[in-house]
């Protein structure tokens, strides 16, 4: 099953993109670690299939198809992405931590992807600037505490990312869940909106940034966490020095 679609930009261009989605058996036929589907041959044979696609416009009594837009494309300008929708339950292992596509990898079409990889490096971060010995088994404990915080969003983000994909598709699902989201509430709607933008992480190591948004932000475990282990690891290391610079008597 294919969806495609066009936009105008405000340079008086059109952007098309074009989603093949894919079924178990399909899956197995488009191997995704195959040098030959990320190179522009790939692209191209894609769009040799979908060329007889209607589109709104045309003149004269003749319609128009994708194969207008696809002859006006330079193919150097055409790229053809492998998507995979899946959230890993393992983060880290011994040094190695993973974070964004690395272990949860989300349809662009959610548009929640890149964000969550900026929020997995600030928590990240976070965690890290608590270690003063980067042993194995303190990292251990970062990672986890890591993990623990981000996995739950991960998977939150990754429900809301599916359901906004069946926005373009074609099945029944896709149609209900289309007809489903003009007939929400209010109150719903603007819920969905706060658990989109309620999450706005900041880095305890730096000076915190006054948030005036309308929405206040959500509870964030690893900032505030952070900021009280970074003070208390400060209050020791200025006891420590004090006692070091105090004049001993033999």
């Amino acid at each position: 099953m294919c969806t495609w679609f066009t936009n105008t930009t405000a340079q008086n261009t059109v952007c098309w993109s074009v989603i093949h989605f894919l079924d178990k058996d399909s899956s197995k036929r488009h191997d995704s670690f195959r040098n030959s589907e990320w190179g522009p041959e790939a692209a191209e044979a894609l769009a040799r299939e979908v060329r007889v696609f209607k589109v709104p416009g045309g003149k004269d009594g003749k319609e128009l198809t994708m194969a207008e837009y696809i002859d006006r494309t330079p193919s150097d300008l055409m790229s053809k992405v492998m998507l995979e929708e899946i959230v890993f339950d393992t983060w880290y292992g011994g040094r190695t931590v993973l974070l964004g596509d690395a272990c949860h990898k989300m349809n662009p079409s959610g548009g929640v992807g890149g964000i969550h990889a900026i929020h997995d490096a600030v928590t990240l971060a976070n965690w890290m600037s608590t270690l003063r010995l980067a042993d194995e088994e303190k990292l251990g404990k970062v990672f986890k505490k890591y993990r623990n915080e981000r996995y739950p969003v991960a998977k939150a983000a990754f429900a809301t990312s599916q359901m906004l994909t069946h926005n373009f598709g074609k099945n029944l699902l896709s149609v209900l869940i289309r007809e489903m989201m003009k007939r929400i509430p209010v109150w719903v709607f603007k819920r969905i909106i706060y658990k989109m933008y309620a999450s706005r992480p900041q880095a305890s190591f730096l000076p915190l940034v006054e948030d005036n948004a309308p929405l206040k932000p959500s509870y964030q475990y690893s900032l505030h966490k952070t900021l009280a282990i970074n003070k208390e690891l400060a209050k020791k290391a200025t006891g420590s020095s004090t006692i070091s610079n105090t004049p001993v008597t033999v």
